[in-house]
């Protein structure tokens, strides 16, 4: 009885396509094991999350970034009393004294909206002030848990690399194979199937890539809270806080839905719609904006010999 070979005479790089195939999926296996194992460690352990521990305009930057920071802050000094539309409905303008229980940020936007005469959002955001204060914040809250490094985020987008090696040399087998002459449909369909795999993890690292197991303990815990008072939309009935976190929570939809006119003269911009000028509008759950690839017999001269379809 003659050996079993893996390669018959006229096979690319001397290996059959079945054999190819068998390797080709060994190393996918392989690069999904360690995708699994950078995600998981990039994720993170879930965490215990005492509510006190965020507030509104914290919880605005866990969840989305510093334009939904700012909002919650207006979300509050109006429920409190001291800011209104301007009387041209252009900007804000402040109405009463800096509320007791008010944040660094809180303060911070009283001050700039003090400052200039009839200020929209846009032009909050980027007040000096204001933007010193949600950098120290930003920095706090990657230090107490609730937001990762820089470094981390990319290291966790990154760990989708893992598959670019092995689709890449599917893709050359496949080449090479078709310059041969050889049948690569087994080969194109395995790497249409990894491919697609592979898109979806980049996707998957790529969610929400800023939020650490606390801040999604966080979110869930003040999403359910804030779907108990949905019922009470006057800010002025549920307070300065609460009025907040509905905003930090919900986005600039609870902003128009308490108080459209206000909203119009900050420059939020109403959900649905898109122009420019206007302030940012989507909900929390849209994550940051400050501070998820290609994808069936393996190429040889035969599906076990010269006649195979793996290229």
């Amino acid at each position: 009885m003659e050996p079993t070979t893996i390669a018959e005479s006229g096979d690319t790089w001397g290996i059959s396509g079945p054999a190819f195939l068998g390797i080709y999926l060994a190393l996918m296996a392989a690069a999904t094991v360690l995708w699994l194992i950078s995600w998981a460690a990039m994720r993170g352990r879930r965490s215990r999350f005492d509510m006190p521990a965020l507030h509104p305009a914290e919880a605005a930057l866990v969840f989305g970034d510093v334009n939904l920071a700012v909002m919650a802050a207006v979300a509050f000094l109006r429920a409190e009393g001291a800011l209104s539309a301007a009387d041209d409905r252009r900007g804000l303008k402040i109405t009463g004294p800096q509320p007791a229980g008010s944040g660094p940020l809180e303060v911070a936007v009283y001050r700039a909206i003090w400052a200039g005469a009839n200020r929209s959002l846009v032009v909050v955001r980027w007040d000096r002030g204001v933007a010193d204060v949600l950098r120290s914040m930003i920095a706090d809250l990657t230090e107490r848990g609730f937001r990762y490094r820089p470094s981390r985020v990319a290291v966790r987008t990154l760990t989708v690399l893992w598959f670019v090696p092995v689709i890449g040399l599917g893709v050359i087998r496949l080449v090479v194979g078709s310059i041969g002459g050889k049948p690569t449909g087994f080969l194109i369909a395995m790497l249409a199937i990894s491919g697609v795999f592979a898109l979806f993890a980049t996707m998957l690292s790529m969610k929400h890539p800023r939020q650490t197991p606390a801040a999604r303990a966080a979110r869930k815990q003040l999403a359910d809270q804030v779907r108990q008072q949905r019922g009470d939309s006057s800010w002025a009935m549920v307070g300065g806080v609460s009025a907040a976190m509905t905003v930090a929570v919900l986005g600039a939809v609870a902003f128009w839905a308490a108080d459209p006119e206000l909203a119009a003269a900050a420059a939020v911009m109403a959900p649905g719609t898109s122009g420019g000028g206007s302030f940012w509008s989507g909900d929390s759950s849209s994550g940051s904006s400050c501070g998820g690839s290609s994808s069936s017999c393996g190429g040889g001269g035969g599906c076990g010999g010269g006649g195979g379809c793996g290229g």
